[in-house]
């Protein structure tokens, strides 16, 4: 609520005469709110994350996601786009990563960057460069569980991976995306969401980057990644709607 303080109607005598002087020391009328600080967001993940180096990932489409919604966001890293390298669409997207390697940077990332929010998405290498999957599931439970109880202040949403279209790989897919219902039913925290993009892209291939003239069935094109975008903002304005710690900036 807006706060009024006013310092008015000093009287004062002026040649013989009464006169009004109006000092206003400070005023904020009611109704207008002073702008919130933008949302610092840290994309973390793999080369879906990043991007590849012909897109900027989800995070353009989720700025202007937000943005509609008068959401202003940062997001913060030490990353960007490589063929826009003054990107302020900031990331840790790092192709290659997996699950287990993330656990040993992630800490770091979060006391470098101070982001209010995490969103995550990490598995795929994990599916496809071993077929154990068991040991991926039981990486990613320790690494949602240590880090949002060692950041509390910091809230985290964590995706399930989008679908692969090879036969083995994509079995693997599915198989690792079964552990992310049981982990939002055993982790409990008020810093921790879990949203749905296999759903979302699955199994649509002209969502997937070309390759050699076919989809690589791997990486989402541009248009996979508004549907990941989508995903992502659907859950930040619902948290902003109940008061999760999600502010609107603009003025109204």
């Amino acid at each position: 609520m807006g706060v009024v303080s006013y310092k008015i109607l000093a009287e004062v005598i002026m040649n013989g005469k009464f006169r009004w002087v109006i000092l206003l020391a400070a005023l904020a009328l009611p109704g207008r709110l002073a702008a919130a600080p933008p949302l610092r967001i840290l994309c973390v993940g793999d080369s879906i994350t990043d991007g590849l180096a012909s897109t900027d990932s989800y995070r353009a489409q989720l700025r202007r996601d937000l943005s509609a919604a008068d959401i202003e966001v940062e997001f913060v890293g030490g990353r960007s786009n490589e063929s826009n390298p003054a990107s302020l669409l900031k990331h840790q997207g790092i192709p290659g990563l997996r699950v287990e390697w993330l656990q040993y940077w992630i800490d770091d990332w979060i006391k470098d960057f101070k982001p209010d929010m995490v969103l995550g998405m990490i598995g795929t290498n994990n599916i496809w460069m071993d077929y154990d999957i068991e040991p991926a599931q039981k990486e990613l439970r320790a690494l949602i569980d240590g880090i949002t109880a060692r950041h509390p202040s910091v809230r985290f949403i964590f995706s399930n991976i989008p679908p692969v279209d090879w036969p083995e790989w994509g079995e693997n897919a599915r198989r690792y995306n079964t552990i992310f219902p049981v982990l939002e039913k055993d982790l409990k925290r008020d810093n921790l969401y879990f949203v749905d993009s296999y759903f979302k892209l699955d199994p649509k291939l002209d969502l997937f980057e070309s390759l050699g003239g076919k989809p690589d069935r791997i990486h989402p094109n541009p248009n996979g990644q508004a549907e990941i975008a989508h995903v992502w903002s659907k859950a930040i304005l619902s948290l902003s709607a109940s008061g999760g710690g999600v502010k609107k900036q603009k003025n109204h």
